[in-house]
């Protein structure tokens, strides 16, 4: 080993070091989206990992349908939401009708 192959060890070593110092380590822009899409992933393959492979086909689709179906106009999101409100009402006004 020569001279300059001997600094070059020592200066990887201090940089090896000095991540054991104490204190906070902070991470750049791109290094924490970068984590966030790899932690997001792992959450994924950990959820579906029980799975067979038909079953997940099912529930891709389910969270395709459930986007689809998350794109709704204000109109849209008014009408759902007054007919769900006459069946209840319905429901109730019809209640005492039932046999339990």
């Amino acid at each position: 080993m020569t001279r300059d192959d001997e600094h070059k060890v020592m200066v990887l070593d201090a940089a090896t070091l000095a991540r054991h110092r104490p204190g906070f380590r902070y991470a750049s822009d791109q290094q924490r989206a970068a984590s966030d899409r790899a932690y997001a992933l792992m959450v994924a393959e950990a959820e579906r990992a029980w799975m067979t492979p038909a079953q997940r086909e099912q529930q891709i689709e389910r969270d395709c349908i459930a986007a689809r179906d998350e794109v709704l106009s204000m109109g849209d999101v008014e009408q759902i939401r007054s007919r769900a409100y006459e069946r209840m009402c319905e429901e109730a006004r019809n209640a005492w009708k039932a046999r339990p």
